[in-house]
């Protein structure tokens, strides 16, 4: 499993890579105005990243939050379900 603190890690990552990474979610977030997970994405129990009118809906933001290796904390998707 993808884990967000040891690839920013530096001494398990290169400098180059974890800019890479987070230059990434920035453009997805702020240029294309997209969510981290693109729309449709799948994760368990059937549930996608989904888009109503201009918003995108996320199943796995509530649930991910508070983990720090997780992308939620930047992602613009709002938690599915509210």
């Amino acid at each position: 499993m993808f884990n967000l603190n040891e690839t920013l890690d530096p001494h398990r990552s290169s400098a180059e890579f974890c800019i890479i990474v987070f230059l990434s979610i920035l453009y997805a977030d702020y240029i294309l105005e997209e969510p981290v997970h693109p729309e449709g994405a799948e994760f368990p129990e059937s549930q996608k990243v989904l888009k109503k009118e201009e918003s995108y809906y996320c199943p796995a933001k509530g649930r991910k939050f508070g983990k720090s290796n997780a992308f939620c904390r930047l992602c613009m998707a709002e938690q599915l379900g509210l």
